[in-house]
């Protein structure tokens, strides 16, 4: 996750050479799709591979959204939106079940935390840019694929605003 983590701070700098490096050569996003799309509810592997998608491909200074034209890569990019707004929606959902709220987690090298707490980080700090950065890019097309999602993105961010 420290790698991931430092390879998504290089592209964030907004470098060129890593970001066709990270896009092309160490983990392409149909690798980082099925990564998230596994992970389930481990919110800090699946915010590390959300922020490392979004970093290395959306939040980018080139023109063309990646470095490797590929339709299936835009298609990619919603079904990861898809993934990560089914999350929010189970975040939401298990906001009032009390058991999220008494379970305890511990990482390495972290401090002891609630289930709910890391949901609700992986909620402001990976969901909600991720579909902050699908939206400013004026070259991905929201289109059939992209329109339910976007609506329902926004139900659910007013849901989650009135829930936590």
């Amino acid at each position: 996750m420290a790698l991931v983590d430092l390879l998504s701070l290089c592209c964030e700098g907004k470098s060129d050479l890593a970001e066709q490096k990270c896009q092309t050569e160490v983990i392409t996003l149909e690798n980082a799709y099925r990564i998230i799309e596994a992970c389930d509810y481990f919110w800090p592997l699946k915010r590390t591979f959300v922020d490392y998608v979004w970093q290395t491909f959306l939040d980018s200074n080139s023109k063309t959204i990646f470095v490797e034209p590929y339709d299936g890569n835009v298609k990619l990019a919603w079904k990861v939106a898809e993934v990560i707004l089914n999350d929010m929606i189970n975040i939401i959902d298990s906001a009032d079940k009390k058991a999220d709220k008494e379970v305890y987690i511990k990482f390495p090298y972290k401090s002891a935390t609630t289930a709910r707490s890391e949901s609700i980080i992986f909620a402001t700090e990976s969901i909600f840019p991720y579909f902050k950065y699908m939206m400013k890019r004026k070259d991905i097309q929201i289109d059939l694929d992209g329109e339910p999602i976007i609506t329902v993105f926004a139900k659910q961010a007013v849901n989650f605003y009135y829930t936590f």
